[in-house]
């Protein structure tokens, strides 16, 4: 993937930026989200939508605890976080967090090709996409343990090489089809607008269900939800927008290569004037040198 490569000290910067709220996050939110990148991926020109992150995410450092089958959240994480503790008073402690990427099922491994060594390989795979550690957490549900444990039901984002992988896509992965139950909608894209997601590259006819940024304006928006058509028409506004710059540029090369012309022309003309008023003073010099000699001859011959 082309882009810049997201460095860690600008991604930590980026995250501390959000907060958390314990309640259950909007149906619909929209924000704008200052970034260092990756941004600009484009394909012949045009700018294509990024896979992200929920606004209402949080950092985290997770640790990989396990995948089970018989469970509605069937992938679990452990970290730690800043929370509201209330006792006798509230104050905010740092607590253990367990997390799982809410509504992700484990097919029976017994019903797969594998069998039991099924989950072994799923596991190998979902610590392969999170083995940076960092991730972004968006809770759809808060369970209080105690005062020390919570658990976390989560949307859960790993930064994978320069994306963000949603877990709820790993169903769609190459590499685990047939091992994880799909439910993940899929939008029919039939305005030609391009998005870029961890598993399916180039999505094109269609497009997970899920949030993305728009590279240009910087803003976090969530599919379905966002009008696909007016998208898709401000992309082919900023592609012609690049193609009139590339003109301009060109154009303004063209322009400053003349000019340059022009500057050697008047340069070049300045000498030959120059060089004419120097030979009309010399012509001037001869004529009356010339002068001279005629009278000097007419009194001579007198």
């Amino acid at each position: 993937m082309s882009g810049a490569k997201l460095g860690l000290a600008a991604l930590i910067l980026l995250l501390l930026a959000f907060t958390v709220d314990a309640a259950s996050p909007p149906q619909w939110i929209r924000e704008v989200v200052i970034s260092t990148g990756p941004y600009m991926y484009q394909w012949g020109g045009t700018p294509v939508l990024l896979s992200w992150f929920s606004p209402h995410a949080v950092p985290m450092n997770l640790t990989f605890l396990n995948v089970t089958w018989w469970k509605p959240h069937s992938v679990w994480f452990k970290g730690t976080y800043y929370a509201r503790v209330c006792g006798y008073g509230c104050e905010y402690r740092r607590v253990t967090i367990y997390v799982a990427q809410r509504d992700l099922k484990v097919v029976n491994p017994l019903q797969t090709k594998l069998g039991p060594r099924a989950v072994d390989y799923i596991e190998y795979h979902i610590k392969r996409i999170c083995r940076q550690g960092t991730a972004m957490v968006a809770p759809a549900e808060i369970i209080v343990l105690d005062s020390n444990t919570q658990v976390w039901i989560s949307d859960v984002y790993c930064l994978y090489y320069n994306q963000w992988y949603w877990l709820r896509l790993l169903p769609y992965d190459i590499l685990l089809y047939g091992y994880l139950v799909r439910d993940v909608e899929f939008i029919n894209n039939t305005s030609g607008l391009l998005a870029l997601t961890p598993v399916q590259g180039i999505a094109i006819d269609e497009i997970p269900a899920g949030w993305y940024l728009h590279p240009v304006t910087k803003e976090v928006f969530r599919i379905p939800g966002a009008n696909l058509t007016l998208l898709a028409e401000l992309q082919r506004a900023e592609r012609s927008m690049y193609e009139l710059q590339s003109l301009l540029e060109n154009k303004t090369a063209l322009l400053a290569s003349a000019n340059l012309t022009i500057a050697q022309l008047n340069e070049t003309v300045a000498r030959l004037k120059a060089v004419i008023a120097q030979l009309n003073s010399t012509i001037a010099k001869l004529e009356t040198a010339l002068a001279e000699a005629r009278g000097e001859a007419a009194r001579l011959s007198a």
